[in-house]
């Protein structure tokens, strides 16, 4: 096929070559979606998602115009490829059921949607990265290239320099994954906190979970989550009066779990020390699990859950 530049150079483009870079780029890049959302999938489907990117990459020869219609083609074909290669988790029918089971089946869908929602994004992030990545091979190697509707040919003198370049991409990408997962797990991290009531403080040790986003309804702040144990520490110090007047009710849902109600607390104050970083909050709104907690990579125990928004919010 021969392809002719926009004024620039003719460049004679080779099927074979065209469909196996972008169907080995493809495969690179939804693994590397998946390892970002912590979705597993087949091979069979992440090979057919990868040959869906191989045969799509022809439309380089296509100009697709206007724009907008461009841009919606490209769309549709980005949700088709991550469909392909990552099943869709199950979706629930609503049924006739009690006020509770709807909330919970609502739920589990919602998250449904947002775990796809979360591969479409890690796949856009991870092809913008690899986009980038080839844009540099092209300068740094002096190859030519050509880019049409989102897809890749570079001039290669052997399927050996095709594979190597891959490699060496896929590599790279390895690197970049680890240090998304780096970050990830900075989130989620151990560190010490101060609750203050009618003058009286109580250090903890907290943990944060990018998982907890309770709010409270009254006023929106975010609510932190303490164990049965200290919470009864920290109500015993105070007067029924008092008790009764900081006393509140947080609502929660949870996929796979039923919604309800959570009893909590009003504090006056709840401090947060990571490393350097100290944050203060005031007034703090704290719920209370009717259990104790342990961290999931260790077992230490902690205290208190902190919000997401304590010390920082989702990467993804």
């Amino acid at each position: 096929m021969n392809y002719i530049g926009q004024g620039v150079f003719n460049l004679v483009v080779y099927a074979e070559y065209l469909f196996l870079e972008n169907f080995i780029t493809g495969l690179i890049i939804l693994y590397f979606s998946g390892r970002i959302c912590g979705r597993k999938t087949k091979k069979i489907r992440l090979c057919a998602g990868g040959a869906l990117c191989g045969l799509f990459s022809f439309t380089l020869f296509v100009n697709i115009r206007p724009a907008p219609v461009s841009l919606f083609v490209k769309l549709v074909f980005s949700v088709l490829a991550v469909s392909t290669a990552f099943s869709p988790l199950p979706f629930r029918a609503k049924r006739k059921k009690s006020g509770n089971e709807d909330c919970r089946l609502s739920a589990h869908n919602i998250s449904c949607w947002r775990g796809q929602l979360r591969l479409l994004l890690a796949f856009y992030i991870v092809s913008f990265a690899m986009g980038g990545l080839t844009l540099a091979i092209v300068y740094l190697s002096g190859i030519k290239g050509v880019l049409g509707n989102g897809y890749v040919y570079m001039e290669a003198p052997s399927y050996i320099s095709v594979t190597g370049g891959i490699t060496a991409s896929a590599v790279l990408m390895k690197i970049f994954v680890k240090c998304i997962g780096n970050v990830i797990r900075r989130q989620k991290l151990k560190c010490r906190a101060r609750l203050e009531l009618q003058g009286k403080k109580f250090e903890l040790s907290a943990y944060t979970d990018t998982g907890n986003s309770l709010r409270d309804p009254l006023s929106g702040a975010p609510v932190s989550v303490i164990s049965r144990s200290k919470a009864e520490e920290i109500i015993g110090e105070m007067t029924k009066e008092e008790a009764a007047r900081r006393c509140c009710v947080i609502p929660f849902s949870a996929a796979g779990t039923r919604c309800g109600l959570m009893r909590g607390f009003r504090a006056d104050s709840l401090a947060v020390k990571a490393g350097d970083v100290e944050k203060c909050f005031s007034p703090a709104v704290i719920a209370v699990y009717e259990g104790e907690f342990a961290s999931r990579d260790a077992e230490e125990s902690f205290d208190i859950l902190l919000n997401k928004e304590i010390l920082g919010g989702e990467l993804i």
